[in-house]
């Protein structure tokens, strides 16, 4: 996984898709790259990592984030190699009123 990779998908992602408010990978139990400045490191114990680094597709349940009040989901997937092993996550978090 290369961040500059990331960063640019993710660049292509948001401006194509503006409801995927945050865009955030992570592997290793750590988070890879985000496109907000958090202060969070370890979240191997998130489901949202935790479901889709065994290979699970994940959506969660609605939740109000931290320091806001927009209603929000996230969707998580893993991330495959070209050998189809999971090697990391790819998840977003989607304000509920934009779906």
């Amino acid at each position: 996984m290369d961040r500059n990779e990331h960063r640019k998908a993710f660049e292509h992602l948001q401006a194509d898709h503006p409801e995927f408010q945050i865009l955030y990978s992570a592997a290793k139990g750590k988070l890879f790259y985000i496109t907000r400045q958090v202060d969070i490191e370890d979240i191997s114990f998130r489901p949202w990592y935790s479901e889709a680094i065994k290979g699970k597709c994940y959506i969660s349940e609605p939740y109000i984030p931290v320091g806001t009040d927009d209603t929000c989901i996230t969707l998580s997937v893993p991330i495959l190699n070209e050998n189809k092993e999971t090697i990391g996550v790819l998840a977003s978090d989607i304000k509920v009123r934009d779906i």
